[in-house]
């Protein structure tokens, strides 16, 4: 019997590591002076879309406000290379204020505000 628990939670610990580990990509539009998105690329590079996931996880988002966030530089969402996994439709708003210090705002719904060091390591990223 416990030879059988034990085989079912490691089969378990893989399933989870496998389906945790989906390759994703980062779509990104750069948006000009008049927040018009024109230009577009795509973030393939798995360390970098690692970092990015690792800032969004572990930020505290707050309930959106009319307050202006300074400058829209991108939008950026995530898709999954594999044609046969399910898109996420979660989008993000990445403005710029005067001290290079980012707001996010995810889908028009919610906004966080990163640290400097977490906006930095963000816009290095993006800037590449």
């Amino acid at each position: 019997m416990l030879k059988k628990i034990i085989i079912i939670s490691f089969a378990l610990i893989f399933l989870c590591v496998g389906c945790s580990n989906d390759t994703k990509k980062i779509i990104l539009e750069m948006a000009d002076e008049n927040g018009d998105f024109k230009e577009s690329l795509e973030i393939l590079d798995k360390g970098q879309v690692s970092v990015i996931n690792k800032i969004l996880n572990k930020v505290k988002w707050k309930e959106k406000s009319e307050d202006s966030f300074g400058l829209l530089k991108y939008r950026m969402s995530f898709d999954f290379i594999d044609p046969d996994k399910e898109l996420k439709s979660s989008y993000y708003l990445i403005y710029v204020n005067s001290k290079e210090q980012v707001t996010l705002v995810e889908n028009d719904m919610k906004y966080t505000k990163l640290s400097k060091e977490e906006s930095k390591e963000l816009l290095d990223i993006l800037a590449n």
